[in-house]
């Protein structure tokens, strides 16, 4: 089903900083490749699972514009404290029903975009699914940086996992 948020160094130098740095996460989703690319890289369908758990990201904090060179922005509102978590990046590969590459980085109303981080999204399956997930992101700053993301995406992807399931990616659903 899925890996419980565990990390899996993959780089290939060795140095274990920069293994700490990045990690990997599996999901297996109950939804053919093209409803768990939509859920990417569709504004409303981001909306409904983006953010970790206890996090909801409203609807009109979230802009897509899903081609290479295209940027994607969302806000991740706190439930318990209403703090705003401002995030966003740019689209380096789109790969349909396939892969997706994005910058990963903070923002701020008046603040560009400083990507730091970059998320590889590759789906496999049947074009009737279900849909093997796997999320890898590098680059990241710190390796406790590497074990909140951890965490974040983990849960964020099981967000994901239900909203899938709840509908099956229907379109319009």
């Amino acid at each position: 089903m899925h890996d419980n948020g565990a990390t899996e160094p993959t780089a290939a130098d060795g140095d274990p900083d920069v293994r700490e740095r990045e990690f990997t996460l599996t999901r297996t989703v109950a939804a053919p490749p093209e409803a768990v690319f939509r859920a990417w890289t569709e504004a409303a369908r981001l909306a409904r699972w983006f953010g970790p758990e206890g996090m909801r990201t409203p609807t009109d904090t979230v802009r897509v514009d899903a081609q290479v060179g295209g940027g994607w922005e969302a806000v991740m509102v706190s439930e318990e404290s209403g703090a705003r978590y401002p995030s966003a990046g740019t689209y380096r590969e789109l790969v349909p029903f396939e892969r997706i590459v994005f910058g990963w980085g903070v923002a701020g109303p008046d603040t560009p975009v400083t990507e730091y981080a970059v998320v590889t999204v590759s789906l496999t399956g049947a074009e009737s699914g279900p849909t093997e997930l796997t999320l890898h992101q590098s680059g990241v700053l710190s390796a406790a940086d590497a074990a909140d993301m951890t965490d974040g995406w983990s849960t964020a992807l099981d967000k994901l996992v239900g909203d899938l399931a709840g509908d099956g990616g229907a379109p319009g659903a």
